[in-house]
């Protein structure tokens, strides 16, 4: 089984794919640009994520999400 990692940062969105030994079997790093709407962030983290298990090697038909969202106030806002 393949378990995802999302690192949402402001300056880069960071995916990596580990195996059950817990052995990085991928990593996909790309700019946030956090200035945009929502919606395109959490985009671009989906394609990450894709680009992250295709990556792995693990064939898409394997693909299953079973996962949870953690909200973190910060100050004022709210982030993931």
């Amino acid at each position: 089984m393949i378990r995802i990692g999302i690192d949402l940062g402001g300056t880069n969105i960071a995916v990596g794919a580990v195996d059950d030994g817990h052995a990085i079997v991928s990593r996909v790093s790309v700019p946030t640009l956090a200035r945009r709407p929502a919606a395109e962030v959490v985009g671009d983290m989906g394609d990450a994520v894709e680009a992250a298990l295709s990556k792995s090697g693990l064939p898409q038909h394997r693909h299953r999400l079973a996962g949870y969202l953690q909200l973190r106030r910060r100050g004022g806002g709210a982030g993931l």
